[in-house]
């Protein structure tokens, strides 16, 4: 299974918000 720029991107762009709450 090989996810689309765009799907890995999306995520990314989830995942930074989570990763700034984490680190608080």
């Amino acid at each position: 299974m090989r996810p689309s720029v765009g799907t890995i991107t999306s995520i990314q762009r989830l995942t930074q918000p989570l990763n700034v709450v984490l680190v608080y």
